[in-house]
């Protein structure tokens, strides 16, 4: 829980922060018209995509601290049988205004900004022969299938991304960001950890990922040959582990 509970703190001042750079006020939807309703005003903002967006955004983190505060607030005990939202669910507690929007109009605002930042070149690129949907190269038909999947479910991601905390520097197969909450989670995938030195390598660099702060099934997810068979497995471990609040 202690581990979880600060990643929950941490994420709660980042939405409180995010929250103060939005655009005050709700929205108001009459037919197919959007309205900025603000102190008792109201001004028509439909030719007014990013207003919109911003409003749709104040109005989904306005849920999620919400969400945060009485799970940091729920005692030990029955921490077991919170239950977090699901992104739709969290939709459909909106005002009808909000339910027709595009999806993109909840992501996190700083999200554009992390995926136009230059991601540096990978090494051993010769290596590099597979293509993803995202459109960069992997090193192995498994990888193709991992990053297809978040790419099908609109999730952003890159490709050996540094990670260095405290000494400790790695190139995860996959950094991602929950395009909701901004959440950050590692993803390395040991396809060939039955060899002996390979697996050996693989447990070492988990250890000092755990070490680094990082929470199993959460902020790291770790995943083997047999995990990613079906589909199914995969799209479970999209849904419990990254797109979960």
């Amino acid at each position: 829980m202690k581990g979880h509970a600060v990643n929950y703190q941490n994420l709660l001042l980042a939405l409180k922060k995010e929250k103060r750079s939005l655009l005050e006020g709700a929205l108001i939807r009459r037919g197919t018209r959007f309205f900025h309703y603000l102190k008792g005003k109201e001004r028509g903002i439909t030719r007014q995509p990013r207003k919109i967006a911003q409003l749709a955004r104040r109005k989904y983190i306005d849920v999620l601290i919400t969400v945060i505060t009485n799970y940091l607030a729920t005692p030990l005990s029955e921490v077991h049988q919170f239950k977090f939202p699901a992104h739709k669910e969290i939709i459909t507690s909106l005002p009808t205004a909000y339910h027709s929007l595009p999806d993109s109009y909840f992501y996190q605002t700083s999200l554009i900004t992390w995926l136009q930042r230059p991601v540096p070149s990978p090494r051993h690129q010769d290596s590099l022969l597979y293509p993803t949907k995202a459109g960069f190269l992997v090193r192995s038909k498994e990888e193709v299938l991992i990053s297809n999947t978040l790419t099908d479910n609109n999730i952003p991601h890159k490709y050996e991304l540094l990670y260095r905390v405290d000494g400790f520097t790695a190139r995860p197969d996959f950094t991602i960001k929950n395009p909701y909450t901004g959440k950050t989670t590692l993803w390395e995938h040991h396809g060939a950890f039955h060899v002996e030195k390979y697996g050996e390598n693989a447990h070492k660099k988990i250890v000092s990922y755990t070490k680094s702060g990082l929470i199993l099934n959460d902020t790291l997810i770790i995943t083997y040959t047999d995990d990613i068979k079906t589909p199914n497995r995969l799209q479970e471990i999209i849904d419990t582990m990254i797109l979960k609040v």
